[in-house]
């Protein structure tokens, strides 16, 4: 599941949004190729070594060969569950998936995906919210403990969000933070 060759689309996804070493799409065209996916830019690419400079002329071609160009289109939404999978299986915390899925990383105005951004913004302010609520110094000890609940409430709920992107992708994630509006308190701050 993580460390599989992608598919095309996630690749292009991955490259997009700096995820993956761009090294390695040569020996992504050699998996592709061997599959029988591709053609000629495909062929070309998998017989080159990943520090050449044709490489990044030759994946756009190997792109369009491989009918993945639209995944640059929207890099975040086609590589969500991948990375929400990184966190899932430990490689990665949470926080690394909303800097990675993060609007605006790397382009002018961002990809216009409205629900990406709110499932980012909404698990970026869940996570900042658990530390202040656990480890705030003056607090008695029994709001100590409703502090503590509350910040296990919100990671339980991060939690909840990252299993099913990893699964479901964004729309599966957002109606895991949807089911009690964290979505929508997240939109208002």
């Amino acid at each position: 599941m993580v460390d599989e060759v992608p598919e095309p689309a996630l690749a292009a996804a991955l490259v997009a949004l700096t995820l993956a070493d761009r090294r390695v799409r040569p020996m992504w065209a050699a998996h592709w190729v061997a599959d029988g996916l591709g053609g000629p830019s495909t062929a070309e690419l998998a017989g080159r070594r990943g520090d050449e400079a044709e490489v990044s002329d030759l994946w756009p071609e190997a792109l369009a060969e491989l009918g993945a160009a639209h995944a640059v289109v929207a890099p975040r939404r086609t590589a969500a569950a991948w990375s929400a999978q990184q966190v899932v299986c430990g490689r990665h915390a949470a926080a690394w998936l909303v800097r990675a899925l993060w609007p605006h990383q790397g382009w002018d105005e961002g990809d216009g995906d409205g629900e990406v951004d709110g499932v980012v913004h909404a698990l970026d302010d869940l996570l900042d919210r658990i530390p202040v609520a656990a480890d705030h110094p003056l607090r008695r000890r029994r709001a100590r403990q409703r502090a503590d609940e509350q910040a296990r409430a919100w990671q339980l709920k991060v939690d909840a969000a990252v299993a099913a992107m990893a699964t479901g992708g964004i729309t599966a994630a957002a109606a895991v933070l949807d089911d009690d509006g964290v979505r929508g308190r997240s939109a208002q701050r």
